[in-house]
């Protein structure tokens, strides 16, 4: 777990136990297609290894990422893409995001793939979100702040 603390402000990261492995992973096939393209005569195969090892490269640094912003009163969520064009623009760099006040959640799902929040009208929406590569101890954090917000109102 990252956790960043900035006055109230929190931010959970992909836990490090879940991105050491493909990371690791990553850089060994990373070293092979580079030594590939190393070895192979001047020909087509060459830009393929190439294209291979840059791949790996963007997959280290993707491996890694913030999946929700804690604040006194809202987090920042990072929604889950349910679209091929929110999945091309997540593997891009284009992160979609969705800012929750705490008092408006109702719960998570058993999986947390999903936060459960009452909309403005009465009604009930649910946001894909990718809690399930929070740690334990994180997902508490959250836990934590949703029991103080019910608490506080």
């Amino acid at each position: 777990m990252q956790e960043r603390k900035s006055l109230t402000k929190i931010t959970l990261e992909t836990s490090v136990r879940a991105a050491a492995p493909f990371q690791l992973i990553y850089t060994a096939m990373g070293i092979v297609f580079g030594m590939q393209m190393v070895m192979t005569p001047r020909s087509l195969l060459q830009g393929e290894y190439a294209l291979a090892v840059l791949v790996c490269v963007w997959l280290i640094h993707s491996a890694k990422r913030v999946l929700v912003v804690l604040d006194a009163e809202t987090m920042e969520v990072t929604l889950r893409p349910t679209t091929l064009r929110g999945l091309f623009g997540e593997t891009f760099g284009k992160k979609t995001t969705a800012t929750v006040e705490y008092s408006s959640v109702v719960g998570v799902s058993e999986t947390w793939r999903e936060l459960y929040v009452v909309n403005r009208n009465g009604g009930m929406s649910v946001i894909p979100v990718t809690w399930h590569e929070l740690s334990a101890h994180d997902r508490g954090v959250i836990l934590r702040r949703f029991q103080e917000a019910k608490h506080e109102s």
